[in-house]
């Protein structure tokens, strides 16, 4: 388990734009821990870039092991600025 905190119902702010985990390694987000609806907070120094950057590695990997069939769905995820940090849906 990652040491960052899952959030449910928090609501998103918009429309979802149309847009592998390693062996041994510990992912460093709950990503395999959320579900639809769940999102967490990214550490305050997270800059927008950065955060992007974050998201779009995770849906990459999500995307591939789905592709692989290695998922029974695929699970997409998007960030947002929320007040002066990045909340990850």
């Amino acid at each position: 388990m990652s040491g960052v905190k899952v959030d449910s119902d928090v609501p998103f702010p918009g429309q979802v734009p149309e847009r592998r985990n390693r062996p041994g390694r510990q992912d460093k987000y709950p990503w395999n821990d959320m579900k639809v609806g769940d999102s967490f907070l990214l550490p305050s120094h997270a800059y927008q870039q950065w955060a992007g950057g974050t998201v779009h590695g995770a849906n990459a990997r999500f995307d591939k092991a789905f592709r692989a069939g290695k998922l029974p769905e695929l699970r997409r995820f998007v960030v947002r600025r929320d007040k002066d940090r990045f909340r990850v849906w």
